[in-house]
């Protein structure tokens, strides 16, 4: 039997059988959740489910898993899960501001080549310290690092899954030129973006040959 089990400090437990539980921090799901409903199309409105959730308190879990693969992998499991109480579980989670945090997020750097904290803040309607704590909370990480990380990543996206070139990527990205865009690959992931133009290159040719 399979199921979540939500415990004390934001905790939640899975429990895949009777022997094995696995202990998540509730935000770490949300994000999960998010991005996954975010990509793949999958917003919809869910309705309150409390009265299916199996809810206790316990301090001493059996196992304490808390690296990201093993999230990822039970995460998937239970989002492609029959089982109505996973569902309901999931529901659950979808409610938490963490969540909502995440999609607000995602939704803006979309809309927004330059994302500003001040501008996210003024949107949300909280003070910009208190912003910075919920971030903290559902990201697991400093806002604007995440932010950078985000827009570091779908630049990388748009060169090599829509083929374009470095000026366009940073462009569309909203770094201030494209030596800002070069300097941030280098900074971050220790090749140049030269380096990354031929990357792209040899992966063409080797498609190309497939």
């Amino acid at each position: 039997m399979e199921g979540f089990f939500f415990v004390r400090n934001q905790n939640i437990k899975f429990s895949d059988n009777v022997n094995y539980h696995y202990r998540f921090n509730i935000n770490s799901c949300a994000k999960f959740l998010a991005f996954w409903d975010y990509f793949s199309g999958a917003l919809v409105e869910h309705s309150h489910a409390e009265k299916c959730i199996h809810f206790y308190h316990e301090n001493d879990l059996r196992d304490s898993c808390n690296t990201e693969s093993m999230l990822d992998k039970l995460m998937l499991k239970f989002i492609f899960s029959s089982d109505q109480n996973v569902s309901n579980a999931l529901a659950m989670i979808r409610m938490t501001e963490s969540y909502h945090l995440v999609l607000y997020l995602l939704r803006t750097i979309e809309k927004e080549k330059e994302v500003r904290i001040k501008s996210l803040t003024e949107h949300y309607g909280v003070s910009e310290a208190y912003f910075r704590t919920l971030c903290r909370k559902a990201l697991g990480a400093k806002v604007k690092e995440q932010l950078n990380t985000w827009r570091l990543v779908n630049g990388l996206l748009d060169v090599f899954l829509h083929n374009q070139t470095i000026t366009s990527a940073a462009m569309n990205n909203g770094y201030a030129s494209t030596s800002h865009f070069s300097n941030e690959i280098k900074t971050r992931l220790g090749f140049s973006a030269r380096e990354l133009s031929n990357i792209t290159f040899l992966v063409k040719k080797i498609n190309e040959k497939i």
